[in-house]
């Protein structure tokens, strides 16, 4: 799976999402879901900014972001 990163983490797949990055897919095991990303460059800038609240994101944006997962994630039940 080249060019692809993939997390567990809803909120920072929320952040990742806010910031730009293409999601591709998920993956559903069980109960739980895997988000899929287009790897980028500028990755490691944003997770690391998500850790670290040195990367802002706009609230709603965010939020809508955080919509769109969770919308992705119940539809597919």
């Amino acid at each position: 799976m080249e060019n692809r990163w993939i997390t567990h983490d809803l909120y920072i797949a929320a952040f990742c999402l806010a910031n730009g990055m293409k999601l591709l897919d998920t993956i559903r095991y069980g109960s739980r879901v895997k988000f899929v990303f287009e790897d980028t460059p500028t990755r490691h800038k944003i997770i690391s900014g998500y850790f670290n609240n040195t990367l802002p994101v706009y609230p709603r944006i965010y939020r809508e972001s955080l919509q769109t997962l969770k919308d992705l994630i119940f539809q597919e039940e």
